[in-house]
C-alpha cells in the first residue's frame, strides 16, 4: 500500500507490524520519512463485522472497527489520566475513501505475556488502570457519543444481546445454550453498576509495550468503551498469575477502592466467553478459571 500521500516529506522506510492476536481489526505500520517517525493505522474491514466479538461490541457499546477516526477521541481522553503513556493521534486522513490515523511512536516492544515482566509491572498496570477508571460517567457507550445509554441499564442490554449472540454464533455449543437461560435471568436480576468508566473490551498483554521491565505504552486502544469497571478487572483474572494479580490489586488500591467482583463475576465471565475474547475455550473450563482478585 502506498502511504506516501499521508506524509509531506518522502518516506524512507515502511515496516508492517505482524498480527498480535486473531481477528485483529487494524493494519499497522511504522513509517519513517525524511522528517518524522510515525505509526499508521487503518481498518482491515470495509463493512460491519460478522464475528461474535465485533457484533457484541457494536450491539453493547456502538463500537465500529471501521471508524478509525474515533481513535483520536479515545486516545485524547485516556491521555488525560493514564499513568502509562498513550500515544497522541498526530492527524487523521483518508486515501481513496479509506481512513487512516497517524499516531505518535512510543518506545518499547509488544508485551506477549504479563508473566514475562517483573511483578512490579503489574503494580504499575494496576495503578494505571485505576487512573483510567477515574474517568467516570453515568452512561455506557462509545467515545464518540453516538451510542449512549444509562449505566443502570447495562445488564438489561446484556440480557437482550446474549441470546442473539448465542443463536448466531454458538447454537451448536450445548454447554453455552444450556447455560444461557440462567445468565439471562442473572442479568435481569443483578443490579448494574451505577457508573461507567473506560474499559478495554479485548484486554490483552499485546495492547501494551514495555522496555527494561516497565510498561511504556498502551498502544492498542481501538476497543475502548464506557462500561462497568468490573469488565476490565474480571478479564484480567485470565491474564495475571497469582503474584501479579496481587500486585495489580495493590496498585489499583493505591488510586481507587477495588470493586467487589463477586456479584457479577459469573455473568461477566459468561458474557466474555460468548464474545470469544480469548477464543473458543470450553465453557466449563472458562467459568472455572481461578479467581485472582479477592474483594
Amino acid at each position: 500500500m502506498n502511504l506516501q500521500p499521508l506524509f509531506p516529506t518522502p518516506i524512507v522506510s515502511v515496516t508492517q507490524f505482524p498480527d498480535t492476536h486473531p481477528g485483529q481489526a487494524s493494519f499497522v505500520w511504522l513509517v519513517e520519512t525524511e522528517s518524522e517517525r510515525a505509526i499508521v493505522r487503518t481498518t482491515r474491514m470495509s463493512k460491519e463485522p460478522a464475528d461474535e466479538f465485533w457484533h457484541g461490541c457494536l450491539s453493547l457499546f456502538g463500537i465500529d472497527p471501521t471508524d478509525v477516526f474515533a481513535l483520536e477521541a479515545v486516545n485524547e481522553s485516556l491521555r488525560q489520566t493514564s499513568l502509562i503513556p498513550v500515544p497522541k493521534v498526530l492527524r487523521t486522513d483518508s486515501l481513496n475513501g479509506v481512513p487512516f490515523a497517524i499516531v505518535e511512536v512510543l518506545p518499547g516492544q509488544t508485551v506477549q505475556s504479563f508473566s514475562a515482566l517483573p511483578v512490579s509491572a503489574s503494580y504499575q498496570l494496576g495503578k494505571s488502570i485505576a487512573s483510567i477508571h477515574q474517568l467516570q460517567r453515568v452512561t455506557c457507550g462509545n467515545f464518540r457519543g453516538t451510542v449512549r445509554y444509562p449505566a443502570s441499564e447495562f445488564h438489561t442490554k446484556v440480557a437482550g444481546v446474549m441470546p442473539l449472540l448465542t443463536a448466531r454464533y454458538h447454537a451448536e455449543d450445548t454447554e453455552i445454550t444450556e447455560a444461557l437461560g440462567g445468565f439471562v435471568t442473572a442479568a435481569r436480576t443483578i443490579p448494574s453498576p451505577p457508573t461507567a468508566v473506560p474499559v478495554l473490551l479485548d484486554l490483552d498483554p499485546t495492547q501494551f509495550i514495555a522496555a527494561d521491565g516497565a510498561l511504556t505504552g498502551l498502544v492498542d486502544t481501538e476497543v475502548y468503551a464506557y462500561g462497568p469497571a468490573e469488565l476490565d478487572l474480571i478479564a484480567l483474572e485470565y491474564l495475571l498469575d497469582s503474584p501479579r494479580a496481587k500486585a495489580f490489586q495493590e496498585g489499583y488500591k493505591a488510586v481507587l477502592p477495588f470493586p467487589n467482583l463477586s456479584a457479577v463475576r459469573g455473568l461477566y465471565r459468561f458474557l466474555n466467553r460468548i464474545l470469544s475474547v480469548q477464543g473458543p475455550i470450553p465453557l466449563q473450563q472458562w467459568m472455572n478459571h481461578p479467581i485472582r482478585f479477592n474483594s
